[in-house]
């Protein structure tokens, strides 16, 4: 091990290593699926409880992480290659996948200088997993990589869910996400309405629709974006469901 850093925040369980052998190199990212995490699903789901709740215990979010990276490429879709699991301590082993997240792509354009046209491909690339019966369940802007060849890699799946779930939650998610603490109303319209226009290019539009009816989605978001956010994100969906 040549070097090692810890991805995400300061409570992240990811660690990307650099393993070198003579003069080759290869990172990897390990993610450790904690039984102190199941803390943290708890009190998102007290959060969220009128619209989704999660699964806690660590061994079964690491099967269904496995199950998802490996459903998602068989859809034509992007995700870290699995190099080994460890049940015992409870480890997901996947190739690193240099890039930035699409959280910084959002970041980016909130001060001129991102490309909006990838936040469209993310909205066209979820719609195609609902459009085949999957759900994410928890899906953020900074859990999906852009790699240097503006490809999509789906990370942090461990919520996602098989011929069930709520698409339209999904979408209120990554927008709600995306936009977090965002007071740059003209640049949360142009979010809303890349993604929702990528999203219906692909996917079912009564997702949409419901979204657009809905004062459970949006709103649950409340304690994470500004008002004023909340009420752009309403007025540009409204507008693109007709």
């Amino acid at each position: 091990i040549s070097k090692k850093r810890r991805l995400g925040n300061k409570n992240s369980r990811t660690t990307m290593y650099v393993l070198k052998r003579g003069s080759n190199e290869h990172k990897i990212a390990v993610k450790e699926l904690a039984r102190s995490k199941a803390l943290k699903w708890a009190m998102i789901g007290l959060w969220s409880e009128p619209v989704r709740r999660y699964r806690m215990d660590p061994l079964f979010r690491l099967g269904f992480e496995y199950k998802a990276i490996r459903y998602i490429r068989s859809l034509g879709l992007h995700t870290p290659v699995i190099e080994a699991v460890v049940l015992g301590k409870r480890l997901l082993v996947t190739q690193f996948v240099d890039g930035i997240t699409l959280a910084d792509v959002i970041r980016d354009c909130m001060v001129g200088k991102g490309e909006a046209s990838l936040i469209g491909k993310a909205g066209a690339e979820i719609a195609k997993i609902h459009t085949a019966g999957g759900t994410f369940g928890n899906i953020k802007p900074k859990n999906i990589i852009v790699s240097e060849k503006d490809l999509l890699y789906f990370t942090d799946v461990e919520q996602f869910i098989f011929n069930a779930g709520d698409p339209a939650w999904d979408v209120a998610q990554f927008i709600s996400w995306g936009l977090k603490s965002t007071r740059n109303n003209k640049m949360a319209a142009t979010i809303t309405k890349e993604f929702v226009e990528g999203y219906m290019s692909v996917g079912d539009p009564s997702n949409i629709s419901r979204l657009a009816k809905s004062k459970r989605y949006i709103e649950s978001f409340y304690p994470v974006l500004v008002p004023s956010i909340v009420h752009t994100i309403k007025n540009e969906i409204n507008a693109i469901a007709g």
